[in-house]
This record gives structure tokens, C-alpha cells and sequence, in this order.
């Protein structure tokens, strides 16, 4: 059996871990940055794809509009950690892009 001292100094680095996840958790979500990348994602490009002049009919361009407000894909955090770039960043515009989906998609799909 493992003593006492050890338990108490395994429980204690558990929790310093715990705070600093928890910080990088909040860090997240005061990045200027991913609310305008998301904003651009889920609002201005299916705006530009609402406003686009080539006759079709409603069924397809509700499905483009539809695909256009879709949150970004877990794709890009894949690349990220494969070629070496910044997979955390990669993986907060994923998580913040979807969360803020949950809003858009269906203010999107007003206008069509």
C-alpha cells in the first residue's frame, strides 16, 4: 500500500492541474479573435450566399444557406495537429463556432 504522504501529494497535483485546465477553459472564452471568426463563419458568408444572383430555386438555396451557417468542422484541428500548427486554437474556434451555432442556424434559416 502506498502512504499516506503519497495520496495526499497525488490528490494535491490532481487539483493544481484541475485549476490551470479550468484557467485555459476561461482563457478561451475572452479571445476576441474567435468571436469575430465565428461571426464571419456563421453570419456574413451564408448573408453573401442569401444574396447571391444565380436563379435557383428555394429548395437549393435554402441547402446552401444551411451549409454556409454550419459551425466549423473538427477538420481544421486535425490539420493543426498534424502539420504541428496551433491545435488548441484550432480546437476553441471549433468548440466556440458550434456552441454559437446553437443561435445562428436557426436565425439563418428565418430569411430563406
Amino acid at each position: 500500500m502506498l502512504p499516506f504522504c503519497s495520496i495526499q501529494r497525488f490528490f494535491v497535483k490532481q487539483s493544481v492541474k484541475m485549476k490551470r485546465r479550468r484557467r485555459m477553459e476561461l482563457a478561451a472564452i475572452t479571445k476576441r479573435r474567435l468571436y469575430w471568426l465565428s461571426f464571419v463563419k456563421l453570419i456574413v458568408m451564408p448573408m453573401a450566399g442569401l444574396f447571391y444572383l444565380i436563379p435557383v430555386s428555394d429548395e437549393v438555396k435554402t441547402v446552401m444557406i444551411l451549409a454556409a451557417s454550419c459551425p466549423v468542422g473538427v477538420t481544421g484541428s486535425l490539420f493543426a495537429l498534424r502539420y504541428g500548427k496551433d491545435a488548441v486554437y484550432a480546437s476553441e474556434l471549433f468548440a466556440m463556432s458550434t456552441i454559437i451555432s446553437i443561435v445562428t442556424v436557426p436565425f439563418m434559416m428565418l430569411f430563406c
